[in-house]
């Protein structure tokens, strides 16, 4: 990228078309991240300067629930700490920085586990706090989940009591598994055979959570 020049002209360099000649606007400078919408986003979509940023951000929260007597706390009040400071950060752009490497995403993963026991304690461990990769699971599935396009039926020849719906051949290399009709097809097969008809909303967003869990035993 540092063949190519950038420059943001001036409306009356436009207008004169004193570029073709030369002119000295602002020249933009090539940068190797780079922050949209609270999203750090990197040349090589890595994403480890977003996942960086957010273990910073949770290890300040973690560091002023130190502060305070946390075990005098009822459980209902320790619930909203981690739902609304916690969790709200490692839900947004979830579906994104969950395709960085395991060795930049283990550090996020063992700080949220931390966080969980000194609010909940060893004892109460079994409180539903989806890791990073179970939320992007648990975002993509209830966003997606009424999308006729990604309901496509495999045809048999024989009937069967699971219904697998269609996904797309792709090559890998070319990051095509990581399309939206290849990915949501495969999540509804894995997780939601129980209930692919439901309408409720909360009973949806309910089911899928008890089914990422199930799987993770």
């Amino acid at each position: 990228m540092s063949d190519y020049k950038i420059y943001c002209h001036s409306r009356l360099c436009l207008a004169l078309k004193t570029y073709e000649s030369g002119c000295s606007c602002h020249k933009i400078e090539y940068q190797e991240n780079v922050k949209y919408l609270g999203v750090y986003l990197d040349n090589k979509f890595k994403m480890k300067e977003h996942v960086y940023t957010l273990c910073k951000k949770i290890r300040i929260i973690k560091y002023k629930i130190d502060k305070i007597n946390i075990e005098k706390l009822p459980l209902e009040t320790k619930k909203i700490i981690y739902f609304s400071l916690i969790d709200s950060l490692l839900r947004y752009g979830v579906t994104l920085y969950t395709y960085a490497p395991n060795y930049a995403l283990d550090p996020l993963c063992r700080l949220q586990k931390r966080i969980k026991r000194l609010l909940f304690g060893e004892k109460k461990t079994n409180i539903a706090c989806l890791t990073p990769e179970e939320l992007s699971i648990f975002v993509l599935i209830s966003t997606n989940f009424h999308e006729e396009k990604y309901r496509q039926i495999n045809e048999h020849p024989y009937d069967l009591r699971v219904q697998r719906y269609r996904r797309p051949h792709v090559y890998t290399i070319q990051y095509g598994d990581r399309r939206l009709k290849y990915i949501i097809p495969t999540l509804l097969n894995n997780y939601c055979q129980d209930f692919l008809y439901e309408n409720n909303k909360t009973k949806i967003k309910i089911n899928i959570k008890k089914s990422i869990l199930a799987k993770r035993r």
